[in-house]
């Protein structure tokens, strides 16, 4: 495979299983914070972690698992304002800086796909993703997802619950804004069962197309398969984020920080799982434990968060808990062992702990099972939005 003249053609692309929309307003978008690249070298490392520019978020850049060769990638620095790049949407997608970074993604025509997969530290709902220069008959299919939109393991749901992602043209076009339009055919965007697929059939194009996409909510990975079949050869992409006031407003703000409830209780006999305060017994001094989905204790900014403990009716409570997956894990007095768990028991009532005291994998995130709105009856609860009823229920051995 020859990897030559990769001067000004770009590719971009993202990989999400969703709905593509149409975005109003679009002249209204702001991008700032391009992503950097010219610290990747190919062939791929089993891992690479960067740094997103301006921001305290990290890439984790891996192959996928499976392939039969590694997936060759590069990070480049295309100069911009030349007769060749000089459309003012592109520019204004790297700030207007005097170059623009991308990756770039190699694979020899008619070869199988390969894949890359970038983890964003956190969770992002701002933004953009470019896909440029895809031409010559390529293929390149896009997967991705929000991993906190729902449970991963629900207590309150037969299947898994994920909102699903769409993504919305913000902008398109090619690079070179005043050559004939007609020289490079646009992207096609085309939804599959699990993936979005984009393609151009047409030659290659000295004047690459581009498309700007963004995700109708956050997303925090995103998996990118591409399969030439032309002497292009490759494919380029690249991110910012973005924003568009007139949209802003209309749009329901995340939640930053939110709260995790629930009760310890002795399970009467004959034991339901149920808490009843009129039958069973609230616990009092039971150690709770908030951990990640690995099982360690969580940390904030602060350090470790802290165990909670009971009070006289059984309740505890976390507060300004992060976007995130987490398990509950506690711990009773040793005569005490697990009461039956009902299976998705769409109830805030039943106990939600398993054989070890420690519950599955919950979600805090606005759109997440089970998480609503606080009210008045909540009490002790500061953030606006609470996830309850994640009780420990035990009865005597």
């Amino acid at each position: 495979m020859k990897i030559n003249s990769i001067i000004y053609f770009l590719k971009i692309f993202i990989i999400i299983n969703i709905y593509i929309i149409k975005i109003k307003g679009t002249e209204e978008w702001k991008f700032t914070q391009p992503a950097l690249f010219e610290s990747v070298l190919s062939p791929m490392p089993s891992t690479r972690t960067l740094t997103w520019s301006g921001t305290d978020i990290t890439l984790n850049i891996t192959s996928s698992s499976g392939q039969k060769s590694p997936t060759q990638i590069l990070g480049i620095n295309l100069p911009t304002n030349s007769s060749t790049f000089n459309n003012v949407d592109l520019l204004s997608f790297f700030s207007n800086k005097t170059y623009a970074s991308f990756l770039s993604q190699f694979n020899c025509k008619l070869n199988a796909p390969t894949c890359e997969e970038i983890n964003f530290s956190e969770n992002v709902n701002d933004v953009c993703l470019l896909l440029a220069s895809v031409d010559g008959y390529d293929r390149v299919s896009l997967y991705g997802r929000d991993t906190t939109a729902g449970y991963a393991q629900s207590a309150f749901s037969t299947y898994n619950q994920v909102k699903p992602l769409s993504w919305g043209v913000v902008k398109k076009g090619t690079f070179n804004s005043n050559a004939n339009a007609s020289e490079c055919s646009p992207i096609m965007i085309t939804e599959k069962h699990d993936y979005f697929s984009l393609g151009c059939f047409n030659r290659v194009c000295e004047n690459p197309n581009f498309v700007i996409l963004k995700p109708n909510i956050s997303i925090n990975y995103i998996k990118i398969c591409y399969d030439s079949y032309s002497a292009s050869e490759f494919i380029m992409y690249s991110f910012a984020r973005c924003s568009n006031p007139s949209l802003e407003i209309t749009r329901q703000p995340l939640s930053i920080d939110f709260s995790i409830a629930g009760y310890a209780f002795l399970d009467s006999q004959p034991a339901d799982g149920i808490y009843n305060p009129l039958v069973d017994s609230p616990m009092a001094g039971v150690v709770v434990e908030l951990l990640t989905s690995s099982g360690l204790p969580v940390r904030n900014k602060l350090g470790i968060v802290l165990p909670s403990t009971t009070d006289n009716r059984g309740s505890y409570i976390f507060s300004d808990v992060a976007r995130g997956a987490y398990r509950i894990k506690f711990t009773f007095p040793p005569q005490y062992e697990p009461t039956i768990k009902i299976k998705n028991a769409d109830n805030y009532k039943s106990s939600k702990i398993n054989p070890n005291f420690s519950t599955d994998l919950y979600i805090l995130s606005n759109t997440a099972l089970g998480v609503r709105l606080t009210t008045t009856d909540d009490i002790g609860v500061t953030t606006d939005r609470i996830l309850p009823g994640i009780n420990g229920g035990v009865v005597g051995i």
